[in-house]
């Protein structure tokens, strides 16, 4: 599996999560969700360009999703 079928299958499950609670709850209640994933070295580089797409794409396109960020460790930047 590539860093971008990684990126889209994590982020399929996010969504489906969001929709699901954000169906079950009102508008007015926010909640932070957290994953955290592994990113085959030798694909960091495209895992990152892809994850800038596909949070441009949904900060643009879900009405629900008010922020959205991919973060890294320092001491270890293949661990989001």
């Amino acid at each position: 599996m590539n860093a971008k079928q990684l990126l889209m299958l994590s982020l399929s499950m996010a969504a489906s999560s969001i929709i699901g609670q954000a169906s079950a709850q009102q508008a007015t209640n926010q909640y932070v969700q957290v994953a955290e994933i592994d990113i085959d070295p030798a694909q960091l580089e495209s895992y990152q360009a892809a994850a800038k797409e596909q949070i441009e794409t949904t900060i643009h396109v879900e009405p629900v999703v008010l922020v959205l960020y991919s973060v890294t460790r320092q001491d270890d930047p293949v661990r989001m």
